[in-house]
């Protein structure tokens, strides 16, 4: 989306089942199971549509605000944008949550009143209650985001004006992630409860998986801002390594092999002459033995293309975040284009820990 990556939350997973299941149940007795079935995977692309939508919005007013936008993650109750804490705003968040409630809004507008054309024309197929659930679900996201816990809208209108009465961004983040915690937590006995003492399975479940939603993306959140403020002031420059062995993409992997096996090195640079060609990881490496010696490096190798790089002066804990989320160990550093360096997952775990440990 705008030339962003976009990660699908395991959430969706999850949603995928729930929801023809509620249908099948909601349909008994006038349809057939997999009829229900096939009403609930529809219910499920629509609302899958629907949350694509909200966030394209979101993101579309965001680079308005001239806000660079990462990476997002979509999540069922919407996503969550990856944005540098340097390129933050006051501003750019609370238009960004106040665009996610009107999205929400006018697509369960849209949809009451496609129900109620239909209503009023008699027609009560499966089409119309589809419509109907679809208005109960963006109706529902609406509500939920609400939720004065961050990172969901209501958090983000609360750490905006947090930020905007202590100035501490890392502070903010670090308070409504907490709430958003706490009452994801509260929601999660909610449902327990709704489910063992009500009776009330599918309520109770739904409401359960809300609440854990809410509290593992706010303790990641939570996590990120303690993570930022360790590394706080550090860029690129100070944690990287030139100690790393140049290789050319000619080089077969019978070449490489022995090397492999008398270094243990496990991450190497391709290079052309000052240039960076891509990166060859122990993950790349999936050939069968027969080929070892007919098979490159150029052939193996991530091109630089779809490298995640950085420049000198990005926060080295922007470059951490990178890693989590893309599950990658290192990072190449260029300067006019030109590689300086690469930094490592581990040596920058190792800082952090080494921090931790004297400043306790």
């Amino acid at each position: 989306v705008f030339r962003i990556p976009v990660r699908l939350h395991y959430s969706w997973f999850v949603a995928s089942g729930l929801m023809p299941i509620g249908l099948i149940f909601y349909f008994h007795g006038a349809y057939t199971w997999w009829q229900g079935a096939v009403f609930g995977l529809i219910a499920v692309l629509l609302f899958f549509v629907c949350v694509c939508l909200r966030e394209m919005a979101r993101t579309a007013v965001t680079l308005a605000w001239h806000v660079p936008v990462r990476s997002v993650t979509l999540a069922v109750f919407g996503g969550v944008p990856r944005i540098t804490e340097a390129d933050t705003r006051i501003g750019s968040e609370l238009l960004m949550a106040t665009v996610g409630t009107l999205a929400s809004l006018v697509l369960a507008a849209i949809f009451y009143l496609g129900y109620s054309i239909m209503s009023i024309t008699a027609d009560t197929s499966a089409i119309a209650e589809i419509l109907r659930w679809q208005y109960f679900f963006n109706l529902m996201i609406t509500v939920f985001n609400l939720i004065p816990g961050y990172p969901l809208d209501g958090g983000r209108f609360l750490r905006a004006i947090a930020w905007a009465a202590n100035r501490n961004l890392n502070r903010s983040t670090r308070i409504t992630s907490l709430m958003g915690f706490s009452i994801g937590i509260l929601l999660i006995l909610i449902g327990l409860v709704l489910l063992i003492r009500a009776n009330q399975w599918f309520t109770g479940i739904t409401v359960a998986f809300a609440g854990w939603l809410l509290q593992d993306a706010a303790w990641a959140m939570r996590r990120q801002a303690r993570i930022r403020n360790a590394l706080r002031g550090l860029d690129a420059r100070y944690l990287l390594t030139d100690d790393y062995t140049p290789i050319k993409e000619q080089l077969t992997f019978a070449v490489v092999r022995d090397y492999i096996i008398n270094s243990g090195q496990r991450c190497f640079i391709v290079l052309e002459e000052g240039e960076l060609l891509g990166i060859l990881t122990l993950k790349d490496i999936q050939i069968p033995e027969k080929r070892w010696g007919s098979t490159t490096v150029g052939q193996m190798m991530t091109p630089a293309s779809k490298l995640h790089t950085a420049k000198p002066d990005e926060p080295v804990a922007s470059l951490l975040e990178a890693m989590e989320e893309f599950d990658i160990d290192q990072i190449p550093v260029l300067d006019d284009g030109k590689l300086i360096g690469i930094v490592m997952r581990d040596r920058v775990l190792r800082f952090l820990k080494a921090r931790a440990v004297l400043r306790a």
